[in-house]
């Protein structure tokens, strides 16, 4: 008996090659492309559809498996404006959604992408932290709204410059700071300069309200599914020349 095995990884590295560069991979073989038909599951989530794809042997060939399918997402955008639906609707940040989900910050003057440790239980006004910059204990407000020195080294000159926050927090004292460092050198950072980016997949278990409107949008007549891989699913993978 020959083992195709190899031959069958290596097909299906090939056949992936473009989805995964473009497209969002969940699992081992599935891709989203969240740019595309997205629907409303529950309060900071969304469904979109995509595609599995995979080599697979059949009797004296190879075969490519391609069905659809849904998985959730995290709906893109400010945190802060994440965090004051949730204190609305359920009046708690609950840690299953927020826990290990990836902000992106731009105060550094790039995009800077970190997933929250934790959501913790004071306000960007009443946690403080040491800065040595400013000479001992600091608010994470007045620390944003400070600027910041900066050493820039060019041409072996030493160039002092700063790197202007000052940035007047909006829910200083109503909405608490995310950690994006660890236990031990923790990162205390505002939910309003974070932000949710798009094409995030959500990775806990979806309340049964959203599990039950997946379940309604990914329920289709099997000729739905074909015309849908047909016209959608072979150009976003790649697989139509």
């Amino acid at each position: 008996d020959f083992d195709t095995s190899p031959l069958v990884s290596a097909l299906n590295l090939v056949l992936q090659k473009y989805a995964t560069r473009n497209g969002v991979r969940v699992g081992q073989n599935k891709y989203f492309f969240p740019s595309e038909e997205r629907f409303p599951l529950s309060l900071g989530l969304e469904a979109c559809r995509g595609f599995f794809m995979s080599v697979r042997p059949s009797f004296k060939q190879l075969v490519v498996n391609i069905n659809a399918c849904m998985t959730a997402f995290y709906v893109p955008g400010s945190l802060a404006d994440a965090m004051n639906a949730f204190h609305r609707e359920v009046g708690s940040f609950p840690s299953e959604f927020f826990d290990k989900l990836k902000v992106v910050t731009t105060h550094l003057g790039y995009p800077k992408k970190k997933a929250i440790l934790r959501i913790m239980g004071t306000t960007s006004r009443n946690t403080r932290f040491q800065c040595d910059e400013f000479g001992g204990m600091i608010s994470v407000e007045e620390y944003f709204k400070r600027s910041k020195p900066n050493l820039q080294h060019i041409y072996q000159i030493i160039l002092i410059s700063s790197l202007e926050y000052k940035i007047t927090l909006r829910y200083a004292d109503t909405l608490p700071v995310v950690n994006l460092g660890t236990k031990d050198k923790p990162n205390y950072t505002p939910p309003e300069i974070c932000t949710i980016p798009p094409g995030q997949a959500f990775r806990g278990t979806l309340p049964d309200t959203a599990t039950a409107a997946t379940i309604k949008f990914a329920c289709n007549p099997p000729a739905f599914n074909a015309n849908l891989i047909v016209n959608q699913g072979f150009a976003l993978l790649r697989l139509r020349g």
